[in-house]
């Protein structure tokens, strides 16, 4: 595993203030910028959140009366899609407070607020009263000093299927993170061979591995099929 920021001091907190201070400066999936520059831009740098957005709710299909756990829910994105496309319960967790907000605030307006429910809390400490259908990690491993126990975690809460993203460490977009994230945040990014190592470690023969544009897309069955 790559790590671009080093691991002293509290990463954790260090991850929480980040995103805190730039709720909002993170655009949905399938934002468009103003100028055909700046779209051209935003599709390249973003085709990954696009393309993992679209793969998860393809792996999971009809949503109607399932349950779905949202880890590092952020702004809501996978949280108000999966409730507006009938899932029965939506939990969204999230480190930032400033992120819950923002997420609260979409279910709100786009209807669904009586089937999501948000909560700044870390996924380790989390105290779920029951265990999901399907659980989404994605972006959320690119800030995790220490992945085997919180790979670990969404297991323990997943049922069916969990989906996890994991930043590749080589190419381009890898190599202009690392220079964005520079002494903001811990970055932690794996080749193929750190990921099979870990999901070896945590999940023999219940993962799959997937290249998708920056990231490797993780599908992690789980405990019923």
């Amino acid at each position: 595993m790559s790590n671009s920021a080093g691991q002293g001091g509290d990463s954790q907190s260090a991850v929480q203030r980040f995103f805190d201070r730039r709720a909002g400066h993170f655009p949905e999936v399938g934002h468009d910028s103003a100028g055909p520059l700046q779209r051209a831009a935003s599709a390249f740098f973003r085709r990954s959140l696009r393309l993992r957005f679209e793969r998860v709710f393809e792996r999971i299909g009809p949503l109607d009366g399932h349950s779905i756990l949202d880890v590092g829910c952020g702004s809501g994105t996978y949280a108000v899609r999966a409730a507006s496309s009938g899932a029965a319960r939506v939990v969204g967790i999230d480190l930032a407070p400033a992120m819950i907000r923002l997420a609260k605030e979409c279910a709100t307006s786009n209807g669904v607020a009586d089937r999501c429910e948000f909560l700044a809390v870390d996924c380790l400490t989390y105290q779920a009263s029951e265990s999901f259908d399907f659980v989404v990690a994605m972006g959320v491993m690119d800030y995790v000093a220490d992945p085997a126990p919180f790979v670990t975690r969404v297991i323990q809460l997943t049922n069916k299927s969990a989906f996890l993203s994991f930043p590749k460490s080589g190419g381009i977009l890898a190599w202009q993170r690392r220079l964005r994230y520079r002494r903001k945040c811990p970055l932690f990014m794996y080749s193929r061979v750190d990921l099979e190592r870990l999901l070896n470690a945590v999940a023999p023969a219940r993962f799959e591995i997937e290249p998708v544009a920056r990231d490797w897309f993780v599908t992690i069955r789980g405990q019923v099929m």
